[in-house]
């Protein structure tokens, strides 16, 4: 009996001792490939570091880190559309990363590109990004409901429960709960509204009045210029400019800041 439950122990051992030991080799493997791409990098072999760092965010997902090192490889390859397009996809992931933003603002003056205002909402938005906002929200009502909610159901059963929870400070923090997550779901919105936006990747492309290839052109843009994106429509997908001009741009003219895969 002690023998087979010996065995037992030991194979539940090993079974929980599994995930443990395929995370180190994981650690492992993630931290050689980040060294031969940033070997690569140092040496100038673009190429192959893109190969290894594209690699990676395919099979762990993307870092601010990590997508700020794509940017700076096309920087140094002189794709500097491409470079604007991954460091915006870093200040996605860590809003209000002084590096990051750095990078931007002189990728754009190697475009010729104006660095365009922030609003002042700003601010306060690039806290946090638009997944950690929406936590907030959740986190927020969550905890003004886990108050509120005691107090309506046990208000009568248990009066020293309720009492308690009746208190200033108890009736305050579902009130600033509430606050916070109205502010939260304000903040949200606006970073959900950046995920719709996208970069131009081609030089001197042409905004058009409708969406085919014969149709007449409306604007010229730049590579490097952020696009609100609408509808799509075959080949051709609806823009917004900056300066509120509309019209349509080829799909493979520009990338999405946030991929849609």
């Amino acid at each position: 009996m002690f023998r087979s439950l010996y065995i037992l122990l030991s194979l539940l051992g090993i079974l929980l001792s599994a995930p443990a030991l395929n995370a180190s080799v994981r650690t492992d493997e993630l931290k050689n490939s980040l060294e031969t791409a940033n070997r690569f990098y140092s040496e100038n072999q673009y190429d192959r570091a893109l190969a290894i760092y594209n690699r990676i965010i395919n099979d762990r997902g993307p870092s601010p880190n990590l997508l700020k090192n794509i940017g700076n490889t096309y920087f140094r390859m002189g794709d500097y559309a491409r470079a604007l397009l991954h460091y915006e996809r870093a200040l996605l992931l860590r809003p209000n990363h002084p590096d990051i933003i750095n990078n931007i603002r002189v990728t754009r003056e190697m475009l010729g590109l104006e660095t365009p205002a922030s609003p002042p909402t700003k601010v306060f938005t690039s806290f946090l990004n638009a997944s950690e906002w929406a936590w907030l929200t959740w986190f927020c009502f969550t905890i003004a409901s886990l108050i509120w909610f005691p107090v309506r159901v046990f208000g009568r059963t248990r009066p020293v429960l309720a009492n308690l929870l009746r208190t200033p400070a108890m009736r305050a923090i579902p009130v600033l709960c509430l606050i916070a997550g109205i502010a939260a779901v304000g903040a949200s919105y606006m970073e959900t509204l950046s995920l719709r936006h996208a970069i131009v990747i081609r030089k001197d492309a042409s905004v058009k009045v409708s969406p085919f290839p014969n149709a007449q052109d409306r604007a010229q843009i730049r590579a490097g210029e952020r696009i609100r994106m609408g509808n799509a429509h075959g080949s051709y997908h609806s823009i917004r400019l900056s300066d509120g001009t509309t019209g349509w741009i080829a799909t493979s003219d520009f990338e999405p800041i946030m991929p849609s895969s």
